[in-house]
């Protein structure tokens, strides 16, 4: 109870080594309105999406009928380990698995995979029992093949002090599948990878959340990550709720 601030290592993969350098400094330009939070762009559109943290950056499918389905995003946390939300892959009321197939590829992009990188299926799934949408909407998908070893790894980590949370900037990569021109101008089909970033604003108990913005779905699961460049790369939450893209 006496440690206040943790995280575990980073890893940047053997893939290569260059690193996105990924702008540090708040924004008014492009933001939802009333925050400090802009609007999804495309990833591919403003990085080489290959390099180091976004290549940590995952889509989640599930397989029916020997055929993919858009499901969530997530982020590697070790060489076979995604972070992403327990509603992806859990029943709220039973804790029972919704899905009998997973299956993980990172930087999915354009409607295609890859070819730098593996993909995996799921073995293993933990998750919280009894969480709620509430409390711990957190699961942990552990994959058949360890492909972090290529992509590299991104840190997890806590802060007792909200208003350590509140200072420094913070991004999102994710797959937005729907399209709701009300709220977002952009048209989604979970083809291809987004980003956003800027400054949280709500700090509470079990939540990390910006006021006034608005998540897609497809981007469930996706983290709320802290950038340092160089130094620092530290999921605190996965998206949980669309309102206030509020992350448990």
């Amino acid at each position: 109870p006496n440690i206040l601030s943790e995280n575990t290592k980073y890893n940047t993969g053997c893939f290569n080594s260059y690193s996105e350098t990924l702008n540090n400094t708040p924004t008014n330009s492009n933001v939802f309105p009333g925050s400090q939070f802009t609007l999804k762009k495309k990833a591919s559109s403003d990085f080489d999406i290959s390099n180091y943290p976004i290549r940590t950056s995952v889509k989640i499918f599930n397989i029916n009928n020997d055929s993919l389905h858009d499901l969530c995003s997530g982020s590697l946390i070790s060489k076979r380990h995604i972070i992403t939300a327990a509603h992806c892959v859990s029943n709220l009321t039973t804790n029972q698995l919704i899905f009998d197939s997973l299956y993980v590829s990172p930087i999915f992009d354009n409607g295609e995979f890859n070819t730098n990188f593996k993909s995996s299926y799921v073995s293993k799934i933990y998750f919280f029992d009894n969480w709620s949408l509430n409390g711990e909407d957190i699961a942990i998908l552990e994959l058949k093949e360890p492909i972090g070893i290529s992509t590299g790894w991104i840190r997890i980590g806590f802060e007792a002090q909200d208003t350590l949370l509140k200072q420094g900037v913070f991004y999102k990569f994710s797959y937005p599948t729907a399209t709701n021109l009300t709220i977002d101008p952009n048209e989604y089909n979970g083809d291809s990878l987004y980003y956003n970033y800027g400054v949280v604003d709500n700090i509470s108990e079990h939540r990390i959340s910006v006021n006034n913005a608005t998540g897609i779905g497809g981007e469930s699961g996706s983290s709320i990550i802290k950038i340092e460049n160089g130094n620092k790369y530290i999921t605190y939450g996965v998206l949980s709720l669309t309102s206030n893209i509020s992350h448990s």
